[in-house]
């Protein structure tokens, strides 16, 4: 045994502290003998001998331990843990054998392969918990952790609670005191669900909290927009937006204490809601309208009566609503004089005047609504740029609080960061990876007062959370949505909390609360899948995203019709009469959207 400097007291009458804490660790094999290293490796055990001031322990299985060795009598604890590595490793010698017997996976079967196989012999019920582990699935998992996302250098943003306090108390530092905790990565990585907001008949695809943080609006498929008393878990009042198809936005304008609230949606409207004191709707009107549907809209901080739209018809629309016409058209989006659709629009929060818009090709497009005739600036990953093969679209971008940063996230690609300061086509910054971004229009956010982290949802049905600077995964929300896709994120401007919705029809509000830490291996084991769920999906030919969207809303449009419309028979509540009305006016919205469908399956194959 070397001993290079003092050795460690391991008398068998005395205990050792720092041996008690290895003591839950399972001691690692003789490594001189390949052959035993390996059996002990099968059962999870490190190859590498824990070394204790330059003494290295050997395996209890090893011929160089015996009962008398001081280091296997220190204690009943670790004879306990010792008789249980024994066992394991025994058990493991008969395994092994097995394994050597049967073929090796190739060096070639990729990782996603490999999930997939040891998936499927899961299933089977041929892997027991006394087993050793799949040994594809170890390497899959492996080579998971080896990807370049999971080996991103890690976020270490942790809150000093006594200290921060103290501030605050003394030096009434309130701000830097929450500021502290909401960016906290000892909060972020404990989100998990609190409770659901229940009251829509439809997916949720649009939320916003209001200035104080006490109210959430939500629009949805179902045509209503729903005013939430969040906290108590109920709504507070509900009302018709006047729209005829799918509400995409609903936010609260900067002014009037939140009682009137702005709406677009997919029939190109973009409305105002009046609200009453006592919680009802006044009336709702048209301000504007697109040629299309109208996905977006962002408010100008400086100026709380007005606000930006933007729409498939690749128009940007200006509306003041105190003025008789609030509607003007300030740009159509173009690129080699053909028409553009937006998907999406934000204002920068620090320069009003400069916004940014993304949609239907590759770049961030900034513009001054002062001088709109023209992009200030184009940002686009330089690997994406004039690239004929890959169609690629930029589902959502938004500034920063400080507008010096600009995120967009890339249907079946990655989400990019561009610095606004840069030069005209400068390439991105930084590179989130490790989601996916396909079925839907999908949206994506800063998190935290100081912008720390970025947050997207998943076409997996998981949040994925990164760090901003370091670019690594700090949290998977795990399964967020039941239906399968996580669309619109919305954080709390004030306090730890998430609300969030996909195509389920409830709202979900997350909290720091869980005890438990999602671990690197559940995180490698969901990016792997989503990487082979791209790879697979670049092999075939695939429809529209949106095409499929709209085609997945109509059946549940139209399945809660029938729902709605056996309860009010079964009450009693709706007359023959009635109920032709409503079946014929369902007739009418099917028969328009067959020749939507069908008009979006011919521009799909042409282009």
């Amino acid at each position: 045994m070397s001993t290079d400097g003092d050795p460690l007291p391991l008398n068998s009458g005395d205990s050792n502290p720092l041996l008690d804490t290895l003591a839950p660790m399972p001691l690692a094999p003789d490594t001189a003998d390949p052959a035993r290293a390996s059996e002990v490796d099968s059962v999870g055990v490190h190859p590498n001998p824990v070394s204790l001031s330059g003494s290295s322990i050997s395996s209890p299985a090893s011929p160089a331990s015996s009962p008398s060795d001081p280091r296997v009598n220190g204690g009943l604890r670790r004879r306990k843990i010792r008789r249980r590595v024994s066992s394991s490793s025994s058990s493991s010698v008969a395994s092994s054998s097995s394994n050597r017997a049967s073929p090796t996976p190739s060096s070639s079967t990729s990782s996603a392969e490999a999930f997939a196989d040891a998936d499927e012999d899961e299933d089977r019920g041929s892997i027991d918990h006394q087993d050793p582990p799949n040994p594809r699935r170890r390497l899959a998992i492996e080579d998971a952790l080896n990807l370049p996302v999971m080996k991103k250098p890690s976020h270490a943003l942790k809150a000093r609670p006594l200290r921060s306090l103290m501030e605050r108390e003394m030096f009434a530092k309130s701000a830097l005191f929450r500021d502290q905790f909401i960016g906290s990565s000892s909060l972020v990585e404990r989100f998990e669900l609190s409770y659901e907001l229940s009251g829509h008949m439809g997916c949720v695809n649009a939320l916003d909290f209001n200035e104080t943080g006490t109210r959430l609006a939500s629009g949805s498929d179902d045509l209503d927009v729903f005013i939430w008393d969040w906290e108590r878990r109920r709504p507070a009042f509900s009302f018709n937006s006047g729209h005829r198809a799918n509400v995409f936005q609903s936010k609260f304008l900067l002014f009037a204490g939140d009682t009137h609230v702005v709406t677009a949606s997919r029939d190109g409207q973009v409305r105002l809601a009046e609200l009453s004191a006592t919680g009802t709707c006044n009336q709702t009107r048209k301000l504007a309208q697109h040629r299309g549907p109208s996905h977006k809209l962002t408010l100008l901080p400086s100026q709380p009566h007005t606000l930006l739209s933007g729409g498939e018809d690749g128009a940007v629309i200006h509306i003041d609503v105190r003025e008789p016409k609030p509607g003007r058209k300030l740009l159509v989006q173009k690129k080699n004089e053909k028409m553009v659709p937006i998907y999406s629009i934000d204002s920068n929060k620090a320069q009003d005047e400069i916004f940014c818009t993304s949609g239907r090709d590759q770049y961030i497009r900034l513009f001054d609504r002062r001088k709109p005739s023209s992009a200030l600036k184009e940002f686009c990953p330089h690997h994406l740029n004039g690239d004929s093969s890959m169609k690629t679209n930029v589902t959502c971008a938004v500034f920063s609080r400080d507008g010096s940063e600009v995120i967009g996230s890339y249907n079946d690609e990655d989400i990019y960061l561009f610095e606004t300061e840069h030069s005209n086509r400068a390439d991105f910054v930084k590179r989130y990876q490790g989601h996916r971004n396909s079925a839907t229009v999908k949206g994506v956010k800063f998190y935290g007062n100081n912008d720390e982290y970025v947050i997207s949802g998943s076409d997996c049905g998981h949040i994925f959370i990164w760090s901003k600077e370091q670019e690594s995964i700090v949290h998977v929300i795990v399964d967020a949505d039941e239906k399968g896709v996580v669309n619109v994120l919305e954080p709390h401007p004030h306090l730890p909390v998430l609300a969030t919705s996909g195509l389920d029809d409830e709202i979900k509000i997350w909290l720091p609360t869980s005890k438990n830490l999602v671990t690197q291996e559940t995180i490698a084991k969901i990016v792997i899948k989503n990487l082979r769920e791209r790879e697979d999906s670049n092999t075939v030919h695939e429809v529209d995203g949106e095409m499929l969207m709209e085609i997945w809303r109509q059946i549940q449009r139209n399945r809660a019709a029938r729902v709605r419309n056996e309860s009010f028979i079964g009450k009693g509540t709706l007359k023959v009469p009635q109920m032709t009305t409503r079946m014929m006016r369902m007739k009418g919205r099917e028969r328009e959207f067959n020749a939507q469908l069908l008009k979006s399956t011919q521009d799909a194959f042409h282009r």
